[in-house]
């Protein structure tokens, strides 16, 4: 297990307690933290976990080293935060809720989408995200996949069970909150189009 979990973190993966609960009990293991973090040194990495530890991921050690990588990072995660942000923030509103989707939390396919058809102003604002991600649906069943299989391409989310469309939040949305507090520090969000403007209780 140790030479297959040291590919996935060079490959940039998250262990997560939710999806791969095996993998995450072995780096909960001290003898195998040490282990790991020994490999990784050498080649300027580390063993971190998210801040409220439901995943392990493998970061810099020194940042100065390694620009072209930390760019490459940054320009790819950029590109999604303002439509993930919105559809996070769809999220709360569909399930009238004041707290963020957490990693661990379930969203189930079908009682979204009933909500999200119930309520006009967010079946605009599903479309609005769906047109971002370059999306030609045209209906609400069919935006709604298309925006949760980019949320899985993303890591944020996975498929818990696929026959009956129900995902869960994955750790690495820990990871995520973290950026856009960075983000938000730095004044570089941005809103998606004027009708997105945030409401209280948003995430921005």
């Amino acid at each position: 297990m140790f030479e297959q979990l040291a590919w996935q973190l060079l490959a940039g993966e998250f262990i997560c307690q939710y999806r791969t609960p095996e993998c995450y009990r072995y780096l909960a293991s001290d003898d195998n933290q040490q282990r790991m973090r020994a490999w990784l040194k050498p080649i300027n990495l580390e063993l971190v976990s998210t801040p409220q530890g439901s995943a392990w991921y493998a970061a810099w050690i020194d940042l100065n080293d390694k620009p072209n990588e930390i760019d490459k990072v940054f320009r790819e995660v950029v590109q999604d935060i303002k439509p993930l942000i919105h559809f996070l923030n769809l999220l709360m509103s569909a399930n009238h809720h004041d707290v963020a989707l957490s990693s661990g939390d379930v969203i189930r396919f079908h009682e979204l989408l009933a909500s999200i058809n119930e309520q006009p102003a967010l079946r605009e604002e599903l479309k609005g995200i769906a047109i971002f991600w370059k999306s030609n649906k045209d209906n609400v069943d069919g935006q709604l996949g298309v925006i949760l299989s980019r949320m899985v391409e993303t890591g944020l989310i996975f498929e818990s069970n696929r026959d009956q469309k129900i995902y869960k939040a994955s750790g690495k949305l820990e990871w995520f909150y973290e950026l856009l507090d960075f983000y938000a520090e730095q004044h570089q969000i941005v809103e998606l189009e004027p009708e997105f403007e945030p409401e209280n209780g948003d995430l921005f």
